[in-house]
């Protein structure tokens, strides 16, 4: 077996950061503030991420009284897309 470089430690980091997979795991132990901020590390981190929140229920917010229509707003906000 040749003797691991740091040009072939490198190749190999850079790769198995590149893993959506590892970033949704990274993200479920980051918590859902945490997930948010690795959205800004890369393209690869930023998938992950959405693919992780796409797996939370909805937030359910429902309460108050509409401004145009005088009845009761619910609203289902989803974590991945924010909407």
């Amino acid at each position: 077996m040749a003797p691991v470089t740091r040009k072939r430690a490198r190749w190999a980091a850079q790769h198995a950061l590149a893993l959506i997979e590892v970033w949704a795991l990274v993200a479920e132990h980051a918590g859902l503030v945490g997930a948010w901020r690795l959205m800004l590390v890369c393209r690869a981190a930023r998938a992950g991420v959405k693919e992780w929140l796409g797996t939370l229920p909805r937030f359910v917010l429902c309460g108050g009284r509409g401004i145009l229509t005088g009845r009761r707003d619910v609203w289902g906000l989803d974590l991945a897309t924010l909407r």
